[in-house]
Protein backbone atom coordinates (compact mmCIF):
# COMPACT_ATOMS: atom_id res chain seq x y z
CA UNK A 1 0.00 0.00 0.00
CA UNK A 2 1.47 3.36 -1.08
CA UNK A 3 0.68 6.67 0.65
CA UNK A 4 1.94 10.02 -0.71
CA UNK A 5 1.98 13.40 1.07
CA UNK A 6 2.74 16.61 -0.81
CA UNK A 7 3.74 19.65 1.24
CA UNK A 8 2.02 22.96 0.52
CA UNK A 9 2.30 26.29 2.30
CA UNK A 10 -0.56 25.45 4.63
CA UNK A 11 -3.19 22.76 4.88
CA UNK A 12 -5.74 21.47 7.40
CA UNK A 13 -5.00 18.26 9.23
CA UNK A 14 -6.86 15.27 7.86
CA UNK A 15 -10.07 14.27 9.55
CA UNK A 16 -8.89 10.65 9.53
CA UNK A 17 -5.77 9.24 11.12
CA UNK A 18 -3.71 6.15 10.45
CA UNK A 19 -0.82 4.88 12.54
CA UNK A 20 2.42 3.77 10.85
CA UNK A 21 5.26 1.83 12.46
CA UNK A 22 8.25 3.46 10.75
CA UNK A 23 10.98 0.90 10.13
CA UNK A 24 13.22 3.10 7.96
CA UNK A 25 13.44 6.71 6.75
CA UNK A 26 14.97 7.36 3.31
CA UNK A 27 15.91 10.92 2.29
CA UNK A 28 16.53 11.72 -1.39
CA UNK A 29 17.66 14.90 -3.14
CA UNK A 30 20.10 16.39 -0.64
CA UNK A 31 23.12 17.98 -2.32
CA UNK A 32 24.09 20.56 0.32
CA UNK A 33 21.88 20.12 3.37
CA UNK A 34 23.02 17.59 5.94
CA UNK A 35 20.74 14.64 6.68
CA UNK A 36 20.57 15.48 10.39
CA UNK A 37 19.01 18.88 9.54
CA UNK A 38 16.05 17.01 8.03
CA UNK A 39 15.79 14.33 10.71
CA UNK A 40 15.60 16.77 13.62
CA UNK A 41 12.52 18.45 12.09
CA UNK A 42 10.60 15.16 12.16
CA UNK A 43 8.37 14.42 15.15
CA UNK A 44 9.45 10.77 15.08
CA UNK A 45 12.47 8.57 14.43
CA UNK A 46 13.04 5.15 12.92
CA UNK A 47 11.45 2.29 14.88
CA UNK A 48 8.75 4.61 16.22
CA UNK A 49 5.04 4.86 15.46
CA UNK A 50 3.57 8.01 13.91
CA UNK A 51 0.11 9.13 12.86
CA UNK A 52 -0.93 10.80 9.62
CA UNK A 53 -1.10 14.09 11.52
CA UNK A 54 2.45 13.55 12.80
CA UNK A 55 3.72 13.12 9.26
CA UNK A 56 1.93 16.27 8.10
CA UNK A 57 3.36 18.22 11.05
CA UNK A 58 6.86 17.02 10.17
CA UNK A 59 6.47 18.09 6.54
CA UNK A 60 5.26 21.48 7.73
CA UNK A 61 8.33 21.78 9.96
CA UNK A 62 10.55 21.13 6.94
CA UNK A 63 8.69 23.74 4.91
CA UNK A 64 9.18 26.32 7.67
CA UNK A 65 12.96 26.01 7.27
CA UNK A 66 12.50 27.75 3.88
CA UNK A 67 15.48 25.95 2.34
CA UNK A 68 13.53 23.42 0.25
CA UNK A 69 11.70 24.20 -2.98
CA UNK A 70 9.74 20.93 -3.07
CA UNK A 71 8.95 18.47 -0.27
CA UNK A 72 7.21 15.15 -0.97
CA UNK A 73 6.80 11.99 1.05
CA UNK A 74 5.87 8.38 0.29
CA UNK A 75 4.98 5.59 2.69
CA UNK A 76 5.25 1.95 1.64
CA UNK A 77 3.71 -0.57 4.00
CA UNK A 78 5.68 -3.78 4.46
CA UNK A 79 3.57 -6.03 6.63
CA UNK A 80 3.26 -4.53 10.12
CA UNK A 81 5.90 -1.83 9.45
CA UNK A 82 6.40 0.99 6.94
CA UNK A 83 9.21 2.70 5.04
CA UNK A 84 9.03 6.51 4.72
CA UNK A 85 10.77 8.15 1.75
CA UNK A 86 11.27 11.92 1.60
CA UNK A 87 11.97 13.45 -1.83
CA UNK A 88 13.40 16.95 -1.40
CA UNK A 89 14.49 19.63 -3.84
CA UNK A 90 16.76 22.27 -2.29
CA UNK A 91 16.65 26.02 -2.90
CA UNK A 92 19.72 28.03 -3.82
CA UNK A 93 20.34 29.77 -0.50
CA UNK A 94 23.42 32.00 -1.05
CA UNK A 95 21.55 35.24 -1.66
CA UNK A 96 23.20 38.47 -2.83
CA UNK A 97 20.85 41.44 -2.54
CA UNK A 98 20.60 45.05 -3.66
CA UNK A 99 17.97 47.43 -2.34
CA UNK A 100 17.41 50.93 -3.68
CA UNK A 101 14.96 53.21 -1.89
CA UNK A 102 13.93 56.84 -2.04
CA UNK A 103 11.44 58.54 0.22
CA UNK A 104 11.17 61.46 2.58
CA UNK A 105 13.64 63.43 0.49
CA UNK A 106 16.51 60.97 1.00
CA UNK A 107 17.96 58.06 -1.00
CA UNK A 108 19.14 54.74 0.41
CA UNK A 109 21.30 52.03 -1.17
CA UNK A 110 21.75 48.68 0.57
CA UNK A 111 23.69 45.67 -0.68
CA UNK A 112 25.14 42.52 0.81
CA UNK A 113 24.98 38.74 0.86
CA UNK A 114 23.71 36.10 3.26
CA UNK A 115 23.14 32.35 3.40
CA UNK A 116 20.65 30.73 5.82
CA UNK A 117 22.11 27.26 5.19
CA UNK A 118 25.88 27.65 5.59
CA UNK A 119 27.69 24.39 4.77
CA UNK A 120 24.33 22.61 4.84
CA UNK A 121 23.97 22.95 8.63
CA UNK A 122 21.02 25.41 8.67
CA UNK A 123 23.20 28.21 10.08
CA UNK A 124 22.83 31.78 8.81
CA UNK A 125 25.73 34.14 8.09
CA UNK A 126 25.45 37.51 6.38
CA UNK A 127 26.86 40.97 5.82
CA UNK A 128 25.32 44.23 4.64
CA UNK A 129 26.48 47.73 3.64
CA UNK A 130 24.09 50.67 3.63
CA UNK A 131 24.52 54.19 2.24
CA UNK A 132 21.90 56.74 3.30
CA UNK A 133 22.77 60.00 1.56
CA UNK A 134 26.37 60.65 2.74
CA UNK A 135 26.19 58.42 5.84
CA UNK A 136 27.53 54.85 5.62
CA UNK A 137 26.57 51.87 7.81
CA UNK A 138 27.45 48.19 7.93
CA UNK A 139 26.48 45.02 9.77
CA UNK A 140 27.58 41.40 9.99
CA UNK A 141 25.45 38.74 11.66
CA UNK A 142 25.31 35.08 12.59
CA UNK A 143 22.23 33.05 13.51
CA UNK A 144 21.84 29.48 14.73
CA UNK A 145 18.09 28.66 14.82
CA UNK A 146 18.63 25.13 16.19
CA UNK A 147 21.09 25.54 19.05
CA UNK A 148 22.11 22.13 20.48
CA UNK A 149 19.71 20.56 17.97
CA UNK A 150 16.71 22.02 19.84
CA UNK A 151 13.97 24.46 18.83
CA UNK A 152 15.98 27.35 20.23
CA UNK A 153 18.71 29.57 18.85
CA UNK A 154 21.06 32.53 19.06
CA UNK A 155 21.35 35.69 16.98
CA UNK A 156 24.57 37.77 17.03
CA UNK A 157 25.00 41.14 15.25
CA UNK A 158 27.75 43.77 15.05
CA UNK A 159 26.84 47.19 13.61
CA UNK A 160 28.63 50.36 12.62
CA UNK A 161 25.76 52.78 12.11
CA UNK A 162 25.59 56.36 10.79
CA UNK A 163 22.51 58.44 10.09
CA UNK A 164 21.66 62.11 9.74
CA UNK A 165 18.84 63.02 12.12
CA UNK A 166 16.79 66.14 11.39
CA UNK A 167 14.33 67.37 14.00
CA UNK A 168 11.25 69.33 12.92
CA UNK A 169 8.88 71.58 14.84
CA UNK A 170 5.97 69.21 15.57
CA UNK A 171 3.47 72.01 16.24
CA UNK A 172 3.48 73.44 12.70
CA UNK A 173 1.60 72.35 9.58
CA UNK A 174 4.62 72.91 7.32
CA UNK A 175 8.05 71.27 7.85
CA UNK A 176 10.34 73.63 9.81
CA UNK A 177 13.76 72.39 10.91
CA UNK A 178 14.79 73.16 14.49
CA UNK A 179 17.90 70.96 14.88
CA UNK A 180 20.01 68.28 13.23
CA UNK A 181 23.06 66.09 13.77
CA UNK A 182 25.02 63.13 12.41
CA UNK A 183 24.43 60.16 14.69
CA UNK A 184 27.19 57.51 14.79
CA UNK A 185 26.69 54.28 16.73
CA UNK A 186 28.74 51.18 17.44
CA UNK A 187 26.28 48.43 18.34
CA UNK A 188 26.71 44.83 19.46
CA UNK A 189 23.62 42.66 19.84
CA UNK A 190 22.96 39.15 21.16
CA UNK A 191 19.70 37.31 21.68
CA UNK A 192 18.68 33.84 22.78
CA UNK A 193 15.29 32.61 21.59
CA UNK A 194 13.14 29.58 22.27
CA UNK A 195 10.22 28.27 20.21
CA UNK A 196 7.67 26.82 22.64
CA UNK A 197 4.95 26.07 20.12
CA UNK A 198 4.63 26.43 16.38
CA UNK A 199 4.71 30.16 15.63
CA UNK A 200 5.23 31.17 19.30
CA UNK A 201 8.70 32.36 20.30
CA UNK A 202 10.28 33.88 23.43
CA UNK A 203 13.37 36.10 23.07
CA UNK A 204 15.92 37.38 25.62
CA UNK A 205 18.43 39.95 24.35
CA UNK A 206 21.39 42.11 25.32
CA UNK A 207 22.56 45.15 23.32
CA UNK A 208 25.47 47.56 23.77
CA UNK A 209 25.33 51.00 22.13
CA UNK A 210 28.03 53.66 21.97
CA UNK A 211 26.68 56.88 20.45
CA UNK A 212 28.67 59.85 19.15
CA UNK A 213 27.51 63.01 17.37
CA UNK A 214 28.97 65.50 14.92
CA UNK A 215 28.01 68.07 12.30
CA UNK A 216 29.51 66.09 9.39
CA UNK A 217 27.45 66.12 6.15
CA UNK A 218 24.97 68.71 7.48
CA UNK A 219 23.75 71.48 5.16
CA UNK A 220 24.54 75.09 6.04
CA UNK A 221 20.95 75.82 7.11
CA UNK A 222 21.09 72.91 9.58
CA UNK A 223 24.54 73.95 10.86
CA UNK A 224 23.18 77.33 11.87
CA UNK A 225 20.53 75.58 13.99
CA UNK A 226 23.12 73.36 15.68
CA UNK A 227 25.01 76.49 16.74
CA UNK A 228 21.94 77.48 18.76
CA UNK A 229 20.68 74.08 19.95
CA UNK A 230 23.97 72.22 20.31
CA UNK A 231 24.64 68.51 19.80
CA UNK A 232 23.26 65.68 21.97
CA UNK A 233 25.58 64.21 24.60
CA UNK A 234 27.67 61.17 23.67
CA UNK A 235 26.33 58.11 25.49
CA UNK A 236 27.01 54.47 26.30
CA UNK A 237 23.99 52.27 27.07
CA UNK A 238 23.60 48.56 27.80
CA UNK A 239 20.11 47.18 27.14
CA UNK A 240 18.60 43.97 28.48
CA UNK A 241 15.28 42.97 26.98
CA UNK A 242 12.58 40.38 26.51
CA UNK A 243 10.31 39.79 23.53
CA UNK A 244 7.45 37.57 22.38
CA UNK A 245 6.68 36.72 18.75
CA UNK A 246 3.45 35.05 17.70
CA UNK A 247 2.23 34.13 14.22
CA UNK A 248 3.72 33.70 10.79
CA UNK A 249 3.51 35.52 7.44
CA UNK A 250 3.97 33.45 4.28
CA UNK A 251 4.46 34.74 0.75
CA UNK A 252 4.62 33.55 -2.83
CA UNK A 253 6.15 36.97 -3.75
CA UNK A 254 2.90 38.06 -5.41
CA UNK A 255 0.69 37.86 -2.34
CA UNK A 256 1.10 37.49 1.42
CA UNK A 257 -1.09 35.73 3.95
CA UNK A 258 -1.02 35.28 7.71
CA UNK A 259 -0.22 37.50 10.65
CA UNK A 260 2.63 38.34 12.98
CA UNK A 261 2.69 40.00 16.40
CA UNK A 262 5.89 41.05 18.19
CA UNK A 263 5.95 42.49 21.72
CA UNK A 264 9.19 43.89 23.14
CA UNK A 265 10.45 45.53 26.32
CA UNK A 266 13.99 46.48 27.29
CA UNK A 267 15.76 48.36 30.08
CA UNK A 268 18.66 50.68 29.30
CA UNK A 269 21.48 50.98 31.83
CA UNK A 270 23.29 54.23 31.01
CA UNK A 271 27.07 54.29 31.57
CA UNK A 272 27.40 58.02 30.80
CA UNK A 273 27.22 60.64 33.55
CA UNK A 274 24.26 62.97 33.88
CA UNK A 275 21.71 60.69 32.17
CA UNK A 276 19.25 58.44 34.00
CA UNK A 277 18.50 54.84 33.12
CA UNK A 278 15.40 54.38 30.98
CA UNK A 279 13.13 51.79 29.36
CA UNK A 280 11.63 51.17 25.92
CA UNK A 281 8.63 49.16 24.76
CA UNK A 282 7.29 48.24 21.33
CA UNK A 283 4.34 46.51 19.64
CA UNK A 284 4.53 45.43 15.99
CA UNK A 285 1.64 43.76 14.16
CA UNK A 286 1.13 42.72 10.53
CA UNK A 287 -1.87 41.09 8.89
CA UNK A 288 -2.30 39.91 5.29
CA UNK A 289 -5.43 38.48 3.67
CA UNK A 290 -5.67 37.22 0.06
CA UNK A 291 -9.09 38.02 -1.40
CA UNK A 292 -10.33 35.99 -4.35
CA UNK A 293 -7.66 35.47 -6.98
CA UNK A 294 -6.10 38.92 -7.44
CA UNK A 295 -6.62 41.02 -4.31
CA UNK A 296 -4.42 41.20 -1.21
CA UNK A 297 -5.30 43.24 1.88
CA UNK A 298 -2.26 44.32 3.95
CA UNK A 299 -2.17 46.02 7.34
CA UNK A 300 0.74 47.11 9.54
CA UNK A 301 0.45 48.67 13.02
CA UNK A 302 3.43 49.75 15.13
CA UNK A 303 3.51 51.46 18.53
CA UNK A 304 6.32 52.28 20.90
CA UNK A 305 7.55 54.38 23.78
CA UNK A 306 10.71 55.49 25.55
CA UNK A 307 11.04 57.02 29.01
CA UNK A 308 14.11 59.14 28.22
CA UNK A 309 14.57 62.69 26.98
CA UNK A 310 17.81 61.70 25.18
CA UNK A 311 17.09 62.58 21.55
CA UNK A 312 18.82 59.63 19.88
CA UNK A 313 16.43 57.23 21.62
CA UNK A 314 13.26 59.01 20.56
CA UNK A 315 11.08 57.49 17.86
CA UNK A 316 11.66 59.07 14.42
CA UNK A 317 9.19 58.46 11.60
CA UNK A 318 9.01 59.76 8.04
CA UNK A 319 8.74 59.06 4.35
CA UNK A 320 11.59 56.58 3.97
CA UNK A 321 10.12 53.74 6.05
CA UNK A 322 6.99 54.87 7.92
CA UNK A 323 4.58 57.37 6.32
CA UNK A 324 4.73 58.16 2.62
CA UNK A 325 4.44 61.75 1.40
CA UNK A 326 6.57 63.33 4.14
CA UNK A 327 10.21 64.16 4.82
CA UNK A 328 12.36 61.57 6.56
CA UNK A 329 12.31 62.08 10.37
CA UNK A 330 9.38 64.50 9.94
CA UNK A 331 7.65 63.14 13.06
CA UNK A 332 9.40 62.44 16.36
CA UNK A 333 8.41 61.82 19.95
CA UNK A 334 8.82 59.68 23.04
CA UNK A 335 5.51 57.94 22.23
CA UNK A 336 4.15 56.95 18.83
CA UNK A 337 1.81 54.75 16.87
CA UNK A 338 1.76 54.09 13.14
CA UNK A 339 -0.74 52.48 10.79
CA UNK A 340 -0.22 51.52 7.13
CA UNK A 341 -3.17 50.08 5.19
CA UNK A 342 -2.84 48.79 1.62
CA UNK A 343 -5.10 47.08 -0.89
CA UNK A 344 -3.06 45.35 -3.59
CA UNK A 345 -4.48 44.19 -6.93
CA UNK A 346 -2.69 41.98 -9.46
CA UNK A 347 -3.37 43.69 -12.79
CA UNK A 348 -1.70 41.00 -14.89
CA UNK A 349 0.32 37.90 -14.25
CA UNK A 350 2.87 36.37 -16.64
CA UNK A 351 5.36 33.53 -16.08
CA UNK A 352 8.32 35.94 -15.87
CA UNK A 353 6.74 39.05 -14.37
CA UNK A 354 3.74 40.28 -12.40
CA UNK A 355 2.37 43.82 -12.16
CA UNK A 356 0.38 45.03 -9.15
CA UNK A 357 -1.52 48.22 -8.42
CA UNK A 358 -2.07 49.34 -4.85
CA UNK A 359 -3.87 52.02 -2.91
CA UNK A 360 -2.76 53.00 0.58
CA UNK A 361 -3.55 55.09 3.64
CA UNK A 362 -0.78 55.96 6.14
CA UNK A 363 -1.30 57.68 9.49
CA UNK A 364 1.06 58.39 12.38
CA UNK A 365 0.96 59.93 15.84
CA UNK A 366 4.22 60.97 17.57
CA UNK A 367 4.17 63.03 20.76
CA UNK A 368 6.22 63.86 23.84
CA UNK A 369 3.30 62.96 26.13
CA UNK A 370 1.39 59.68 26.21
CA UNK A 371 -1.97 61.39 26.69
CA UNK A 372 -1.64 63.12 23.30
CA UNK A 373 -1.59 59.84 21.33
CA UNK A 374 -5.33 60.10 20.63
CA UNK A 375 -4.45 62.85 18.12
CA UNK A 376 -2.74 61.89 14.87
CA UNK A 377 0.29 63.92 13.80
CA UNK A 378 0.08 63.32 10.06
CA UNK A 379 -1.60 61.20 7.41
CA UNK A 380 -1.45 60.57 3.68
CA UNK A 381 -3.24 58.69 0.93
CA UNK A 382 -1.95 57.49 -2.41
CA UNK A 383 -1.55 55.04 -5.27
CA UNK A 384 1.36 52.89 -6.38
CA UNK A 385 2.62 50.15 -8.65
CA UNK A 386 4.69 47.01 -8.15
CA UNK A 387 6.75 45.08 -10.70
CA UNK A 388 7.46 41.56 -9.45
CA UNK A 389 9.85 39.04 -11.02
CA UNK A 390 8.68 35.71 -9.51
CA UNK A 391 11.76 33.77 -10.63
CA UNK A 392 14.15 36.19 -8.90
CA UNK A 393 14.32 35.86 -5.12
CA UNK A 394 12.38 38.70 -3.42
CA UNK A 395 12.58 41.00 -6.48
CA UNK A 396 9.90 43.69 -6.24
CA UNK A 397 10.24 47.22 -7.66
CA UNK A 398 7.94 49.64 -5.86
CA UNK A 399 6.81 53.17 -6.76
CA UNK A 400 4.28 55.19 -4.73
CA UNK A 401 2.75 58.65 -5.05
CA UNK A 402 1.34 60.04 -1.79
CA UNK A 403 -0.69 63.15 -1.02
CA UNK A 404 -0.62 64.44 2.60
CA UNK A 405 -4.03 64.76 4.24
CA UNK A 406 -2.88 66.10 7.60
CA UNK A 407 0.22 68.33 7.81
CA UNK A 408 1.88 69.64 4.65
CA UNK A 409 4.94 68.45 2.75
CA UNK A 410 6.11 68.12 -0.84
CA UNK A 411 7.85 64.71 -0.82
CA UNK A 412 5.16 62.97 -2.88
CA UNK A 413 7.11 60.32 -4.80
CA UNK A 414 8.92 57.35 -3.29
CA UNK A 415 10.33 54.14 -4.73
CA UNK A 416 12.22 51.11 -3.60
CA UNK A 417 13.01 47.44 -4.00
CA UNK A 418 10.58 45.14 -2.10
CA UNK A 419 7.17 46.03 -0.72
CA UNK A 420 6.82 48.99 1.66
CA UNK A 421 5.94 46.38 4.29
Amino acid sequence: MLKTFLIVLSFPLSAWSQIYNIKKININGLTKTKKEVVLRELTFTEKQSVSTQGIQESLENLNRLNIFHTIKSKIINEGDSSVLTLDLKEKWTTIPFLKLSSGGGVSQTTFGVYDPNILGHYLELGGQFEKLEEANSGVVWFKNPRLFGKRMGVNIQAWSFSRIRLKYDQSLEDPLLINGFLHKRQMYYFDLFKEFKKDFLLRLDVEYNKDEFSTDFLDDDVLSLVTVKGLPQDTEVVFTGVGLTWGRVLSDQERFHGYGLDLGFRYGSVKSTGIDDFSESSIRFQYFLPIQNRWNFAQRVHAGSTSTDVLQYWNYLGGLESIRGFSDNRFAGRYYWLSNTEMRFTLFRKPNYIFQLNSFYDVVAAHERFKDLDTSSGSSIGLGGRLILPKVYRFVVRMDYAVPLKKNDDINLSFGVQQFF
